[in-house]
């Protein structure tokens, strides 16, 4: 059983990563366990970032016997308002809060691709604001990478819902997600559920 991080943190929150900035390539992940829980702001991520064309982008494959559930999202305080922080995860800064959701991540920006998602499971609950993403973030660089695919099997059930409130005075909430998208030349990836 694979769990995430406490509700409220002051470093960073539970995760398994694999990355590369320099000429290297990013590793693989596999994780394979009979129930799996991602919590709390607990992450899978793979980034890659180097500028050197084709080298290895790490891809993420998780499989659960039984259970994947990812859930929760937990909330840091102790930035100033739009904190400018050198980590992998995705994160929205609002009103000196950062909010970190649980989730599987993987993304390039640099000029190679992102690595693949892919995930079986018996049943697979995304719930909580929690989010599986797949993201080209090249917006600043000639031949950028593309984000790459996300692939899930649910032999049973595969369940996506709720969302995660912000606590802002605006009452913004975060929705569980399953995308793939760009924010450059790249082009975005294919999603198969």
């Amino acid at each position: 059983r694979t769990t995430g991080g406490n509700a409220d943190f002051s470093i960073f929150p539970s995760e398994i990563a694999s990355g590369a900035t320099g000429p290297a390539g990013t590793g693989n992940i596999i994780v394979e366990a009979r129930e799996i829980n991602l919590r709390n702001a607990g992450v899978i991520t793979s980034e890659t970032e180097s500028l050197t064309p084709n080298v290895q982008h790490g891809s993420i494959t998780i499989t659960a016997q039984e259970m994947l559930q990812i859930s929760g999202n937990a909330i840091r305080t102790d930035f100033p308002e739009n904190p400018q922080l050198n980590d992998p995860r995705p994160e929205d800064s609002a009103h000196g809060r950062t909010i970190r959701t649980s989730g599987i991540f993987a993304r390039t920006s640099g000029t190679n691709p992102a690595g693949d998602i892919e995930i079986m499971a018996h049943d697979l609950v995304v719930t909580g604001g929690a989010r599986i993403t797949n993201d080209a973030l090249g917006f600043n660089i000639e031949n950028a990478g593309s984000a790459s695919k996300i692939l899930i099997t649910a032999e049973n059930a595969f369940t996506l819902s709720g969302a995660a409130p912000v606590g802002d005075k605006f009452g913004t909430q975060l929705s569980s997600i399953v995308s793939s998208g760009t924010q450059g030349p790249g082009n975005s990836g294919e999603i198969t559920i």
